[in-house]
Parts: structure tokens; C-alpha cells; sequence
């Protein structure tokens, strides 16, 4: 994923989400996806959730259903 990628992805997610990454050590090693979960908004918990986001280093271990920005980015 290139820098201009990432800043993409990044600017679709929440800007007050908290960051965590998602590594799969026999992934593909560099930083692949962007995930943004709402978790509380998604289980209509909290609506004003903001939810997370995770970096993956893979494109195998999503829990998404809607895919964007062909692979690079994931947002619930």
C-alpha cells in the first residue's frame, strides 16, 4: 500500500477511531488493508460509536461486508 493509498483509506475512517494493527506474520508482510469496524453501531449498541480501525498486513481475515477501493480498504 502506498502512502497516497493509506492517506486515502484513513480519510473514510473516523477521525477519532483508535488505530490497531492486525498482523498475520505469514501474511504478506507490509501493510495491505485498512479496516474501519463500528462495532457498537453495527450491533446497535451505541450509535455514536466511532468505532476502530485496523491495519492488516493481509487481505484473508476481514469481518466486512462491504469491500472498497479495489481490496485496500474495508469500512462496516
Amino acid at each position: 500500500m502506498t502512502v497516497k493509498e493509506l492517506i486515502e483509506a484513513l480519510t473514510m475512517c473516523h477521525p477519532d477511531a483508535e488505530v490497531e494493527f492486525s498482523v498475520d506474520f505469514e501474511g504478506e508482510g507490509a501493510l495491505v488493508a485498512v479496516e474501519h469496524q463500528v462495532i457498537g453501531r453495527r450491533e446497535q449498541i451505541n450509535p455514536q460509536d466511532v468505532g476502530c480501525v485496523y491495519l492488516h498486513n493481509t487481505k484473508n481475515d476481514f469481518t466486512h461486508d462491504e469491500p472498497l477501493c479495489n481490496g485496500n480498504l474495508f469500512i462496516t
